[in-house]
């Protein structure tokens, strides 16, 4: 096995054990109200329609 397939792996591993610290309490909250803010905001975004003319600006 090459050397970067086994860096790979090592990396793969260590995603997929607890050794790797996570957010918690507080901290959790937070990051998971950000990421549904930012959830809400791509869902109602308005599209501005491209009417092929001049920009006014």
């Amino acid at each position: 096995m090459s050397a970067a397939a086994c860096r790979a792996m090592e990396e793969a591993a260590r995603a997929l054990t607890d050794a790797v610290p996570a957010l918690v309490g507080d901290e959790a909250m937070a990051e998971r109200e950000r990421l549904r803010r930012e959830d809400e905001l791509r869902a109602t975004a308005q599209r501005e329609l491209d009417l092929g003319g001049k920009s006014w600006a």
